[in-house]
């Protein structure tokens, strides 16, 4: 058994650094992971040249076909190179750069002659510039969510949504609407007198009510006023966490990114039986919390964990979202009257706002929006014939 289990296993970077150093012997061979610092990367952001040396060196690679990015594309071809050398320029110094694939990770090898009293043995100053220049560019604060779905992924795309959001466009009760814009501007700006009378600096709120009445905007007009601070607060995002470890991950990440807001769409289903008594204890436990501000939402408060709506030091304040009454509706068809004024043939007559919150009691914003939008289409088709 010993025999047959204990064989020896190729080690394929050691023979490439082997192969490399006798290649060139008079340079310095850097190796790096891709998924730590990826040369290519930069380069393809506009910070630095890469040239692919196809004379140099075979190129290997995979071609394939890439589907669209969204319905009604096209798609493209492309290849996904897995060895491959490029002449690699940066702040007017030179390097060569292999690119290969070692079992399922990219490995980048990157060769530069040695200045001053290096060796071919030392580490090179010039990439250790370079590495260092490309982290501090990674680590640039630009804005973005944080997005957690069974792993962390940083969103430009969700932010360009979060953008859009403006508290002006949000149709709440005018207190509810002023005290959430001021229950988390203050929670950000009283650190010091949190810490002046002892009191741990977190909070927990929970949105609640029936689906489609404004907890979402409301959250993302929240998130993009923080954002837009002169201290940002960035907002990490989670959209599912079934196991221990994915509770564990979350304020991981939470605590390094103090201060942050915490956002836990319809918790209960990621506060779930299996997973309740780590996620108390990662918000009741040791470990500091401080600067990070949770809000949960439900769309049924009396389902939810009494752990979670009962328990003050954990969800200490909560905001109904109710269906809106008719004043708020007729907000509501103004503003699509707004939308639609610079449209000659649509008729939008200011008295219809009232007319139309008095028929449509009971209706949800959602409900209101797919009322309006249903009316626009069917207008678009008579326009059409």
């Amino acid at each position: 058994f010993h025999h047959l289990t204990s064989g020896k296993v190729p080690d394929l970077d050691v023979q490439l650094v082997t192969s490399l150093r006798a290649k060139h012997p008079e340079l310095i061979v850097t190796a790096v992971p891709a998924a730590n610092v990826n040369f290519l990367q930069f380069a393809a952001a506009g910070y630095a040249q890469a040239e692919l040396e196809e004379d140099a060196e075979p190129v290997m690679r995979l071609r394939g076909f890439m589907g669209p990015g969204h319905r009604g594309g096209n798609g493209y071809l492309a290849d996904s190179i897995y060895f491959g050398r490029w002449r690699y320029t940066w702040n007017g110094e030179n390097f060569i750069l292999y690119n290969v694939l070692v079992g399922i990770s990219i490995i980048q090898y990157i060769l530069k002659e040695p200045v001053g009293s290096e060796t071919t043995s030392s580490h090179s100053s010039v990439v250790d510039r370079l590495m260092s220049t490309i982290g501090a560019w990674l680590l640039k604060e630009e804005p973005a969510i944080y997005v957690y779905d069974r792993y962390w992924s940083r969103s430009t795309k969700l932010w360009k949504e979060v953008e859009k959001a403006r508290w002006e466009d949000v149709i709440l009760n005018p207190k509810m609407k002023k005290a959430l814009t001021e229950v988390a501007t203050k929670f950000f700006d009283n650190e010091a007198i949190y810490k002046e009378y002892g009191v741990p600096w977190k909070r927990g709120l929970i949105f609640h009510g029936p689906v489609g009445n404004g907890k979402t905007i409301s959250l993302k007009a929240l998130m993009h006023t923080l954002q837009e601070r002169k201290r940002p607060v960035v907002t990490l995002y989670v959209k599912s966490a079934p196991y221990s470890y994915d509770i564990r991950s979350i304020f991981q990440m939470a605590r390094a990114m103090t201060p942050c807001l915490l956002v836990l769409e319809d918790v209960d289903t990621i506060v779930t039986r299996s997973t309740r008594s780590y996620f108390f204890n990662e918000v009741d436990g040791l470990e500091n919390n401080d600067g990070i501000l949770m809000i949960a939402t439900t769309n049924h408060l009396d389902e939810l964990d009494p752990g979670l709506s009962k328990r003050p030091s954990r969800f200490d304040r909560k905001y109904l979202f109710p269906l809106p009454d008719k004043g708020e509706r007729a907000q509501y068809a103004q503003y699509w009257r707004n939308k639609v004024k610079d449209k000659k043939d649509i008729e939008f007559p200011s008295k219809l706002c009232d007319a139309i919150a008095g028929i449509t009691e009971d209706f949800s914003f959602a409900y209101l929006k797919e009322a309006f939008v249903a009316t626009l289409l069917d207008l678009a088709r008579n326009h059409d014939d």
